[in-house]
């Protein structure tokens, strides 16, 4: 967002000309309405889809004021939010270990291998008894006895390995894991934020000065769309001599007066300047154009009755 002073010297001058004869009273000065712009923009290129609000309009604080194209904005929240799903996913089964039903198959080879486990030993057994009666071979006990060992082999193989299976994965592949979900949800994040700024609110209470930009067009990233006047950045600026400021102090209440105002409103002191400088010619007047003078600022407590630009009276309470 970007202000902007509404008042030139130029401009400023014709105003307050005209009134400065009017704070002759002690306490008295001329002033006039002044206000910051706010200029929202978005921060990206795009092609506007809606103009929410007119000129002349008054919005309020979170209204939608207009949106940009947000086809490609949808689509890269959608492919995080399917990254960060897998990555969620990948971590849950690291961190589960192995599927119920990849158990249940090492349990099913597990039992077959013990079955065969047991044959050979049977089979080994009988091979040394008709050796010991001289009815086979050594080579048939031998090759029995490796038999034996094999399938005892295997079942080791197997009962380690459905141990292995009911454990967690390593810890370093579930930091990995974890990581990588953490930086899908980042990712998602970001994805949801260019999305959210695809469509612009006021930051505050408004009212709507001026629109750029038709529903259509083209909008340039940081380029504003439209002019708003916040209610609460309305103030009135008026100067006084220097012997009256140590008299001042911040949160001073002060009465308001302009022409055409149906009455004098209360307002307190904002600011006080702390360098002095010569009237300004918006304000000056023959007696007191070479006086050295400092600028202060009212916040009007109705602020919304005035306009920028307007002449004002203000009289320190």
């Amino acid at each position: 967002m970007r202000k902007a002073r509404i008042l030139g010297r130029a401009a400023a001058a014709l105003i307050v000309l005209l009134l400065a004869g009017c704070g002759g009273g002690e306490g008295t000065f001329v002033g006039y309405v002044d206000a910051d712009f706010v200029r929202p923009a978005a921060i990206a290129s795009g092609r506007l889809t809606t103009l929410a609000v007119h000129r002349g309009d008054a919005v309020k604080k979170g209204a939608l004021l207009f949106a940009l194209d947000d086809a490609k904005e949808i689509a890269a929240r959608d492919a995080a939010r399917s990254a960060l799903a897998q990555a969620e996913a990948q971590l849950a089964n690291l961190k589960l270990g192995k599927r119920p039903q990849e158990i249940a198959l090492i349990r099913a080879q597990l039992s077959q291998a013990e079955a065969r486990r047991d044959l050979a030993r049977l089979t080994y057994e009988r091979a040394r008894t008709l050796l010991a009666q001289k009815v086979v071979s050594v080579e048939r006990r031998d090759t029995a006895e490796a038999e034996l060992r094999a399938a005892e082999a295997q079942v080791a193989e197997l009962q380690a390995a459905l141990k292995v299976a009911a454990l967690p994965a390593r810890d370093d592949e579930i930091k990995a894991a974890a990581a990588a979900a953490e930086t899908a949800k980042a990712r998602l994040a970001e994805a949801e934020w260019q999305l959210r700024e695809r469509r612009v609110t006021a930051p505050s209470p408004a009212s709507v000065e001026d629109t750029y930009f038709e529903p259509g067009d083209f909008v340039p990233a940081s380029t504003p769309v439209m002019s708003l006047l916040p209610t609460d950045t309305i103030h009135v600026k008026f100067y006084v001599p220097q012997e009256i400021v140590p008299k001042l102090d911040i949160g001073r209440r002060v009465s308001i007066a302009c022409d055409g105002c149906a009455e004098t409103m209360a307002g307190k002191i904002a600011f006080i300047s702390t360098q002095a400088e010569f009237t300004p010619p918006v304000i000056y007047s023959e007696t007191t154009r070479a006086k050295l003078m400092f600028r202060i600022e009212a916040k009007p407590e109705t602020p919304a009755a005035l306009r920028p630009g307007l002449p004002v009276t203000v009289t320190v309470e």
